[in-house]
């Protein structure tokens, strides 16, 4: 049987990036963030899709998209991590 997800080698190193100050949309599933790429003003301000529940929002359109989220009759819960504090 043919594996078609390439793996590493073990020991291999694979090139990591760790953003700062990113902002998330967070979904109960996955059906509400189709609709929500589906509204073009709110997809506009989405960079992208990192599970089938979770969007990566553009930097500096937060206000836009909880002022769309609003529009569209969502109540956003908003969870800001303080700066500098390190969790985990």
């Amino acid at each position: 049987m043919l594996n078609d997800s390439p793996r590493p080698a073990a020991g291999a190193r694979i090139p990591v990036k760790l953003h700062r100050r990113v902002c998330l949309i967070q979904t109960e599933d996955a059906v509400l963030a189709e609709e929500l790429l589906a509204r073009k003003k709110l997809a506009q301000d989405v960079v992208g899709r990192l599970t089938e529940r979770i969007l990566l929002v553009r930097p500096g359109r937060v206000d836009a998209v909880v002022q769309e989220l609003q529009r569209m009759g969502h109540t956003p819960q908003i969870v800001a991590k303080e700066p500098g504090r390190r969790t985990g």
